[in-house]
């Protein structure tokens, strides 16, 4: 997979989630962004509901309370969010266990470390470098408070 946007040409930004601010971060995952992880356990749920209805094993009186019974045991440990927030067109997704953002397209483009192989041509936004990429606001970082 290329790690820059197709259309502009321009490397995506790789940001640890822990280095912006916490309640940014929950409002990333949960008012801007859309878990797609759970959207396709919820597709998977609806076609084998669907699919035990059309071989006779299950009513079709029976659909809808039996696909919310499964919707409700989902536990998905490491989902997969996207979303749009101030410009900044994200995804969230895991590495090592550990969330990471990836900014695919933003209005702020700036030099950045390259990532390591694990994410080849996509620019490191915890570190300085000379790599212009898609970046975060500077507000959305974690900032220390300290003296």
């Amino acid at each position: 997979m290329p790690n820059y946007n197709p259309a502009t040409g321009v490397p995506y930004g790789v940001i640890a989630c822990q280095s912006l601010d916490a309640e940014l971060v929950d409002e990333l995952w949960y008012t801007h962004g859309t878990d797609l992880s759970y959207e396709e356990a919820v597709r998977e749920l609806r076609n084998e509901v669907n699919a035990e209805v059309e071989a006779g094993e299950l009513d079709e009186d029976d659909f809808d309370s039996e696909l919310d019974l499964r919707v409700e045991r989902i536990q998905i440990d490491e989902p997969t969010i996207e979303g749009v927030y101030e410009g900044v067109h994200y995804h969230i997704s895991w590495l090592g266990g550990a969330p990471l953002l990836w900014v695919f397209e933003s209005p702020h483009i700036n030099p950045h470390a390259q990532c390591s192989p694990c994410v080849p041509g996509a620019g490191d936004l915890d570190s300085e470098g000379d790599v212009l990429c898609y970046d975060v606001p500077d507000d959305w970082r974690h900032h220390d408070n300290r003296d």
